[in-house]
């Protein structure tokens, strides 16, 4: 994963924040003389993984999401999608494993113009997992929203979604999330920029087919 991202700065891709040196044990490091509170041993599993319900998340995945407007956003015919746009984002908010979605202050992110395309909607967010992500998109109330897709969102003419690791607690911006689809269309999936259908784990190894669905951002201790 360093290299990863000291690849992706390299390129002029600047994270959005800087996550706390850790120690080998995942915890940052404490000043000498500091009071140590006591431990307790997290059994690990075959694989060496700590078991999903104890192990802290270390990184979270980011998600960036276009949408090609058939028509203007305040066009009559995209009245539906505007209805829907605040509930649809409320919906996401309290679902399970949602962490942060960046918005404006207009409370979404329906302002923020990219590729120099007023049509092209731009959403990002983060989450715990690619399961939890996979949840709300295809098994909550947000599928009905999806079915209606192409009522007011044309064929995206490139992949869509672009999904990467971040430390947890980070918060990533417009930038680097188009930097990062960008780095998709140009070199396919990679642990640098993914998608749905091809996830790589946080150490950048990529997930078995019957594994996608679960993987989180949990890195062995």
């Amino acid at each position: 994963m360093r290299f990863e991202r000291a690849a992706m700065q390299s390129e002029g891709v600047r994270p959005a924040g800087r996550a706390a040196p850790s120690t080998s044990s995942g915890r940052a490091p404490q000043s000498e003389g500091a009071s140590r509170p006591a431990s307790r041993a997290v059994p690990a599993t075959s694989s060496g993984r700590a078991p999903h319900p104890l192990a802290p998340a270390r990184y979270q995945l980011a998600e960036n999401n276009l949408a090609w407007m058939r028509y203007a956003f305040d066009d009559p015919r995209m009245a539906g999608m505007r209805d829907e746009i605040d509930r649809i984002n409320r919906l996401g908010d309290r679902s399970p494993g949602f962490v942060w979605r960046f918005e404006t202050a207009g409370g979404d992110a329906t302002d923020v113009r990219v590729l120099d395309d007023p049509r092209v909607l731009f959403n990002l967010t983060v989450w715990e997992t690619v399961e939890d992500l996979r949840r709300y998109v295809y098994r909550s109330e947000h599928v009905e929203f999806f079915r209606r897709r192409r009522e007011w969102f044309a064929p995206p003419p490139r992949e869509p979604v672009a999904l990467w690791w971040v430390p947890a607690g980070e918060r990533p911006g417009v930038d680097e999330a188009m930097a990062r689809i960008e780095r998709l269309w140009r070199d396919g999936p990679s642990p640098a920029a993914f998608t749905l259908k091809h996830v790589y784990d946080p150490d950048g190894v990529p997930a078995p087919r019957s594994a996608r669905a679960a993987v989180g951002g949990r890195k062995p201790e």
